[in-house]
């Protein structure tokens, strides 16, 4: 008695019925996930959720200054995320601008809802340098330009 072998047409309607899954992150997240976790869900109380932020925050561009600065220059200070508040300090990222745009791109686009993926306009490397360029900015100043940059910032 032999094996039956699935055919190509259940192998198609398999395929097309799975759910989507997550592309890959690229390789400079491994420095995020370190703290935030593989899935970028974060540790309550310790490190904040990147999962699902991120393209919210991208709409503005005070937002998309705030994103890139968190990750060029640090973060220290307070930040409350729904009910949550987290005290601590986050190091500058030494990341190219490349990385940092593909980084910011996984989470705009992956980690989060699908309406928010949809509007999200993807950040360039270019993009990530001049900003990079302008900042001067401390990490105590970056987490006093929250409120301003993210739309629910201090809010349950």
């Amino acid at each position: 008695m032999t094996a039956s072998r699935p055919t190509l047409a259940f192998a198609i309607a398999l395929a097309v019925a799975a759910p989507a899954a997550l592309a890959a992150p690229p390789p400079a997240f491994k420095g995020c996930a370190a703290c935030h976790l593989a899935n970028g869900k974060g540790v309550p109380g310790s490190f904040p959720p990147l999962a699902g932020r991120v393209a919210p925050i991208a709409v503005t561009p005070a937002g998309r200054r705030y994103l890139v600065e968190v990750m060029a220059v640090g973060l220290s200070g307070q930040v409350t995320i729904g009910t949550t508040v987290y005290r601590g300090f986050m190091p500058r990222q030494a990341i190219s601008a490349g990385d940092a745009a593909a980084v910011l791109n996984y989470l705009g686009t992956e980690t989060g809802d699908a309406k928010s993926a949809a509007k999200f306009k993807p950040f360039t490397a270019a993009e990530v340098e001049q900003l990079r360029k302008t900042t001067g900015r401390t990490p105590a100043d970056v987490a006093k330009s929250r409120p301003a940059a993210v739309p629910d910032a201090g809010r349950p």
